[in-house]
């Protein structure tokens, strides 16, 4: 009669691929395998925290930027050819803004029954990428050096817009990025017990609210 311990059977199951990161982290611990068990649920516990503030965070954020594109481009400024020649155009694997509007102006045009497309319905189609990507220095002159103070007007008064955009856009970036958090987990055992830790809730209530 076979048997196969717990942990190896949650191995099998999650498959070996998505455990070995966590093994890796786990190396010096007394059952390295049961640890990275451990670690693999505590780092799910951690993303699932964070969903619900972030998804509060992605819509404000979304509506702040699109109310500034229409006070700098108007109220159709997904067509706006002067917006769209502003978008960075990189090459190779990096998110392409250019072509992001361009596939949701074209699912906008064709859900009308006018072929006219709404600017909600762009907004609507865009990934959070696509709103990070304009918090960058190529957007101050257009967007931010005008507009972020008004948009985000619970900022520290004292901090210029361009440090503030900065922070927005790292704000928004730290939650999303899992790896890091684990490299952390693995590094201090306390913060297994806090997967609270370092919400982007904070930023939320800072700056938006």
């Amino acid at each position: 009669m076979s048997f196969t311990s717990p942990d190896l059977a949650k191995q099998i199951a999650l498959s070996t691929p998505r455990i070995d990161t966590y093994l890796a982290a786990c190396g010096d611990a007394l059952s390295p395998l049961g640890a990275a068990i451990e670690l693999y649920a505590w780092n799910s516990a951690v993303a699932a925290a964070f969903m619900h503030p972030l998804q509060f965070c992605e819509i404000v954020v979304r509506n702040a930027v699109a109310e500034a594109l229409a006070s700098a481009y108007g109220d159709r400024w997904p067509w706006s050819q002067g917006f769209f020649l502003s978008l960075p155009d990189p090459k190779g694997k990096a998110f392409k803004p250019r072509q992001a509007l361009l596939a949701a102006r074209l699912k906008a045009e064709m859900s009308a029954k006018d072929g006219q497309g709404s600017t909600d319905k762009v907004i609507a189609e865009m990934s959070f990428a696509f709103w990070e990507s304009l918090f960058t220095a190529r957007f101050d002159d257009g967007l931010w050096n005008k507009h972020i103070k008004r948009l985000f007007p619970n900022a520290p008064a004292t901090l210029p817009y361009h440090k503030l955009r900065a922070e927005i856009r790292a704000a928004d970036l730290q939650p999303c990025q899992h790896r890091p958090t684990l490299k952390l987990a693995a590094q201090n055992s306390k913060l297994k017990k806090t997967p609270q830790v370092a919400r982007p809730g904070a930023f939320f209530s800072r700056y938006l609210s």
